[in-house]
């Protein structure tokens, strides 16, 4: 799959110097006060600079709105790359690890990509199409998995495709605005109970069986793990947790 598109950008001068921690502190604000609730003062007052210091580096703040999505784009890329063993898998085995690698990226991001997946919207017109783009390429990704379960005969057969693809995007956006690492279940769980849900909102006991095997215990079945195993499970999950800052 092609990587993401996207029309120029906004240019750090030279290697070295705050760009990057310009775009991080933007996109922290625009996840916490909204797009439209945070000035330029405060990227500047985040970072340590001027407002006009900023202006070295963008021309208007949709500038950073935009960046901060692009970013989160190209870092997703990864989730839609299958090795050979699950690119010919069932599409339960498909959609199970597309899901799980979308959701450990975007818990790797944090603020960055909690602020693109809210804000991208806000975007003018023609930079919105550059991002919806490939936003759209990964939509199709997903379909292409949705339909090779209809036609496997894992997946509802009355499964309208534009519908279910924007509903495993928004299962996947959920806990990037309330998941907390003090709470009851690591991540990694929490991707977890999120694949299985959705699977079995797709296909069913049969569709579960073909993405975990014949084994494999129902949502509802699955238990909270407490005390040292659950500590455990939260250091392998591989994934690290979203945070406050």
């Amino acid at each position: 799959m092609a990587g993401p598109s996207r029309e120029p950008r906004p240019r750090a001068p030279e290697v070295g110097d705050r760009w990057d921690a310009v775009v991080a502190e933007a996109a922290r604000l625009f996840a916490v006060k909204g797009y439209d609730g945070t000035s330029l003062q405060d990227v500047a007052d985040a970072v340590g600079l001027l407002k006009s210091s900023l202006y070295h580096y963008i021309t208007t703040k949709e500038d950073l709105l935009y960046e901060v999505n692009a970013r989160m784009l190209e870092r997703r890329a990864p989730a839609v790359a299958e090795d050979e063993h699950i690119r010919t898998a069932p599409a339960p085995v498909r959609l199970r690890s597309f899901m799980e690698r979308w959701m450990t990226l975007a818990g790797r991001e944090g603020k960055q990509g909690l602020a693109a997946e809210l804000e991208f919207k806000k975007l003018s017109p023609r930079r919105l199409r550059s991002i919806m783009r490939t936003r759209d390429r990964y939509g199709e990704f997903v379909k292409g998995i949705l339909q090779q379960g209809i036609d496997e005969g894992y997946f509802e057969p009355a499964l309208d495709l534009s519908v279910a693809t924007n509903a495993v995007f928004s299962t996947m956006r959920g806990p990037l605005t309330w998941f907390r690492p003090s709470g009851a279940l690591a991540y990694a769980e929490v991707i977890d109970w999120h694949v299985r849900l959705m699977v079995r909102g797709l296909g069913g006991d049969a569709a579960v069986a073909a993405a975990y095997g014949p084994s494999a215990p129902a949502a509802g079945s699955l238990s909270r793990r407490t005390g040292p195993a659950r500590k455990a499970g939260r250091r392998a999950g591989g994934a690290s947790p979203l945070h406050d800052s």
